[in-house]
């Protein structure tokens, strides 16, 4: 019986020395998040023809909630970051004549503005699934050894970014076009694949590389009306 019992504790301290060992990368991973590659240099692939127009880009205002902009505090600048990301994707893509980031107002015909109205990543790792594991592998092992032969369900991860864009008349400060592109991603992740996980910022440089890339596709439509909208009035 003693032996038994000493069998059984292994057992469990093997579990929780288990779990540990992924819950304590899952906690931290979302403070991992790298500057460098959310806002690497990622330009899409959009062709169009070329406007004959200089641009003025100014840093993105970020209108988000306090709540999210305190999840994602590990990544400062972001009104600025995204800005310069944005032009990057304008200047790779030949979308204006001439883009400047900063500018003097004398030097451009059209200004960009942006709102950051979603810029988030969200890891739940379900604390509350860790515990009945654990209290499940305390009183029915059998049906644990199942749970982990099928893979069981450890982390959920969700990304949304949310960008609006709107040209300006840098002579009479009028709108000239709007545009409004989000993103979404959403992924679970088991105990098998967690670890080769991207938790770095991979993903959410992906979203911004789609949402630059929509949002440039639907620029090189209004050309016409850009072009007309910064034309001198005879």
């Amino acid at each position: 019986m003693n032996a038994w019992k000493h069998k059984h504790t292994l057992y469990n301290l093997k579990f929780v020395i288990i779990v540990s060992s992924l819950v304590i990368p899952l906690s931290c991973s979302t403070v991992s998040l790298d500057k460098s590659i959310v806002f690497r240099e990622s330009p899409p692939a959009v062709i169009g023809e070329l406007i004959p127009i200089r641009l003025g880009v100014n840093v993105f205002e970020d209108i988000r909630t306090e709540k999210e902009k305190r999840k994602m505090s590990k990544l400062d600048d972001i009104g600025e970051n995204l800005a310069i990301n944005f032009s990057n994707s304008l200047e790779y893509c030949n979308v204006f004549s001439d883009v400047k980031i900063p500018y003097k107002p004398d030097d451009v015909d059209v200004i960009l503005k942006g709102k950051i109205e979603n810029f988030r990543w969200e890891e739940h790792t379900g604390t509350m699934r860790f515990v009945s594991l654990l209290i499940t592998s305390l009183t029915m092992p059998l049906l644990y050894s199942q749970y982990l032969i099928w893979g069981g369900e450890m982390v959920n991860v969700s990304a949304q970014v949310g960008i609006e864009v709107y040209l300006e008349n840098a002579r009479t400060q009028q709108t000239i076009a709007r545009y409004f592109e989000t993103k979404e991603f959403y992924e679970s992740v088991d105990m098998y694949n967690v670890r080769s996980f991207d938790f770095k910022g991979l993903k959410l440089n992906d979203l911004l590389r789609e949402l630059s890339e929509k949002i440039i596709e639907q620029i090189f439509a209004d050309r016409d009306k850009i072009i007309e909208s910064v034309k001198p009035k005879v």
